[in-house]
């Protein structure tokens, strides 16, 4: 074989190879976005859930002292019935 046809099969290689790695940055860094886009959506997901927790406690407290006022009324109302 000839040195020009070894230096043509190995510019062909290295051409191959050069498509070959920029296919693989190409992919790579759709990976990397994709993973960058899950990690944004995680996160809301994440603030989403943290401010349902406080709605829910809000709500939960907010129960607690409207049980708590009715119960006291409850109480009034019986002791007034009892006077009567």
């Amino acid at each position: 074989m000839a040195v020009e046809e070894r230096v043509a099969n190995l510019e062909e290689s290295i051409g191959d190879m050069k498509e070959s790695f920029e296919d693989w940055q190409e992919q790579s860094k759709d990976y990397v976005m994709m993973f960058l886009n899950s990690n944004v959506e995680n996160n809301k997901l994440i603030e989403r859930s943290d401010a349902i927790k406080a709605m829910v406690m809000a709500l939960k407290e907010e129960t607690i002292a409207t049980t708590r006022a009715s119960s006291i009324r409850i109480q009034e109302l019986k002791g007034e019935l009892a006077l009567h």
